[in-house]
């Protein structure tokens, strides 16, 4: 049996515009069909048990990525005996708050304690109920670097490094994180200030390369960013301050830039869970910098792709994948090209492009359903009437 969703308003992932008074066929966990509406009408092709969901006219788009996300990033958590059945079931709980407001895959860039590895297990067995996690495990950094007293591992030159990147594969990340430059939350250090050197990230890359895995890059700084694209990094994560110089050479090189946004927006936030004095002046200096960044990758034509990065699944009630893609539009960039950097990129990133980020025939069904048409209004993403993973419902609020 199939459920066929009709009347609708198609967003693919692929194409430049929507496609109009669709018919989509659900077979099991699959997308099956996909037809004009009108086709239905004078071909045979609705089976006798099938169920028809008139949409009329909603939009039916693939399910949100976002693709800088933390389960155990939170600005206080205990420090005592608990530590480790806190963070985990906080954790959860926020992968749970990310999948109920649309966002069915994640890619997870570094946590501690080896929640990441659980939950993401737990949730491919059907075990728990989660958006898919594409996970890093710990991220490597230096002595003293950024994130070292919390989900880092240490390391000083290229063979400690090559050493930890092999011991997150041999645990099964999915792909590696490194901290090259300082950022928001260390006290002793700039957003931008450089941490790594060239041999240690070319020592990461090629690591993880061999392995088939890409790379994820902290760089606050220009330089940075500079360093990691000289050195096979593959996305660049944050990019507070960028010039049009190395803007032009992301979008030369095909690196993709995951800047976050939301974070320097969600000053507030920040404030109200506690965050230290020395964050908050650093998040207010970091904004416009941040802001004038993006413009130079929409400016050059740079690939870009939608992440959060914040201590909370909600930003003013809002899941902060969704408000990133309205910073996006509101900074100048194309709805069409925000929503495939929210579903397709990141999936071709993770190298499942063939398997999930777009609504095709044979891809797994994971898709949101919205009234009216997000290209023209990027808030409708706020409140999807429906929501499904894996041809499973999460939410279906459809009358």
């Amino acid at each position: 049996m199939s459920t066929w969703l009709t009347n609708c308003r198609l967003i693919d992932g692929i194409a430049n515009r929507p496609a109009v008074d669709m018919a989509i066929e659900i077979c099991g966990s699959k997308i099956g069909r996909i037809l004009q509406s009108s086709a239905l009408e004078t071909e045979d092709v609705i089976g006798a048990d099938d169920q028809i969901i008139d949409l009329k006219g909603k939009t039916v788009m693939p399910g949100l990525w976002d693709s800088h996300m933390h389960l155990t990033f939170f600005i206080h958590t205990r420090q005592d005996f608990a530590h480790v059945p806190d963070l985990a079931i906080r954790g959860a709980q926020r992968a749970q708050d990310f999948l109920e407001s649309g966002v069915t895959s994640c890619r997870v860039m570094g946590d501690e304690s080896g929640v990441d590895f659980a939950l993401r297990d737990m949730i491919s067995r059907g075990e728990f109920l989660g958006p898919r996690l594409v996970i890093a495990g710990e991220s490597i950094t230096t002595t003293g670097g950024h994130a070292y007293d919390s989900s880092g591992i240490e390391c000083d030159g290229p063979y400690e490094v090559r050493r930890a990147v092999r011991q997150q594969l041999k645990r099964g990340a999915d792909f590696i994180k490194i901290m090259m430059t300082g950022g928001i939350m260390g006290e002793h250090e700039g957003f931008g200030s450089t941490q790594m050197t060239p041999d240690e990230v070319l020592a990461a890359t090629e690591v993880a390369h061999f392995a088939g895995k890409h790379v994820a890059a902290h760089t606050g700084g220009v330089h940075g960013v500079e360093m990691a694209i000289l050195n096979g990094v593959d996305t660049v994560e944050h990019c507070y301050a960028l010039d049009e110089r190395v803007a032009k050479m992301l979008a030369e090189s095909g690196v993709v830039c995951v800047p976050t946004l939301v974070v320097t927006d969600s000053i507030s936030l920040y404030r109200e869970q506690g965050a230290p004095e020395f964050a908050l002046r650093k998040l207010e200096m970091a904004r416009e910098y941040h802001r004038r960044s993006f413009r130079h990758v929409l400016n050059t034509g740079a690939k870009f792709a939608v992440g959060s990065d914040l201590p909370a699944a909600k930003v003013n009630g809002v899941v902060p994948t969704v408000r990133e893609m309205e910073i996006m539009v509101e900074l100048g960039a194309h709805p069409m090209t925000v929503i495939k950097g929210a579903t397709s990129c990141p999936a071709d990133i993770c190298g499942l492009g063939e398997v999930v980020g777009t609504l095709t025939e044979g891809k797994i069904a994971d898709l949101l359903i919205v009234e009216g048409c997000p290209c023209q209004d990027m808030k409708l993403l706020e409140n999807p009437v429906a929501i499904m993973k894996d041809g499973q419902w999460i939410k279906n609020l459809i009358e």
